[in-house]
């Protein structure tokens, strides 16, 4: 049996601001050493049997970042989905299941 990881990159940067912006925000960062935290998740991913190259799902402006630093540890990816923009406001449980769904149906 195989493992196929999805990493969910979302997040607009303004939890630890001014560190994190909207362009750059805290999982392209390195917070907790040389790597970011993406880097460090997709590192830590080489350490198990039968796991295979990550699906990565972050925001559509941040595609060509993810892209970059996957380069930088020489990962290559399953696959880069895109989502869209953040929407504002209260979120039914049926609209996260619908997102989820999306994801699930894109691989």
């Amino acid at each position: 049996m195989s493992l196929y990881p999805v990493i969910l990159s979302g997040g607009s940067g303004t939890r630890l601001w001014p560190m994190s912006r909207a362009a750059l925000p805290k999982q392209l960062l390195p917070l907790a050493g040389d790597k970011t935290m993406v880097q460090d998740t997709v590192l830590r991913l080489a350490g198990l049997p039968d796991c295979g190259a990550p699906l990565v799902v972050c925001n559509n402006d941040h595609r060509f970042l993810i892209a970059e630093q996957m380069r930088e540890i020489d990962t290559a990816m399953e696959r880069l989905n895109n989502r869209p923009r953040k929407r504002l406001g209260y979120q039914t449980p049926n609209q996260v299941f619908s997102k989820a769904s999306g994801v699930a149906l894109q691989t």
